[in-house]
């Protein structure tokens, strides 16, 4: 003879419905709270824009850096090196805030030949991947 079926008592539809939805909703959250982080950094990047009057002139005796620059972007620049290639590199803290210009000099330790073209390269602390601007200034 057969034993009998012994009935099990499972999870009431209601409360199977209500885990569903409370784990759907968590995973929900989750994932906007990543997305709109992600979003928010692409949104507003560090741009940087370099004006042609940027050059490099005689003063009283002294070779400086006239630097024009704007941050058209949405997040401050932080600009912690200036290499002039094959002259020198200058280590400065020059932060411009989002949708500012402004124009800096600043002074140099090498000789200068007027009327010629050099690279300058600026580096931000951005950690992005255009971290290094590559301009040629004339010196004058």
């Amino acid at each position: 003879m057969r034993k009998p079926i012994k009935k099990r008592k499972a999870i009431s539809d209601i409360i199977s419905e209500v885990v569903i939805i409370a784990v759907t909703v968590s995973i929900a959250a989750a994932f906007t709270g990543w997305f709109l982080s992600v979003y928010w950094n692409l949104k507003q990047p560090e741009l940087l824009k370099i004006y042609p009057d940027t050059q490099i002139t005689k003063q009283n005796n002294q070779w400086v850096l006239k630097l024009h620059l704007a941050n058209i972007g949405g997040a401050p620049v932080r600009i912690y090196k200036i290499e002039i290639l094959n002259k020198e590199t200058i280590k400065t803290n020059i932060t411009i805030n989002p949708q500012k210009e402004n124009t800096y000099t600043i002074k140099l330790n090498s000789n200068y030949t007027a009327n010629t073209y050099y690279s300058l390269k600026l580096y931000t602390a951005s950690g992005n991947l255009m971290n290094i601007l590559t301009k040629s200034i004339k010196a004058s």
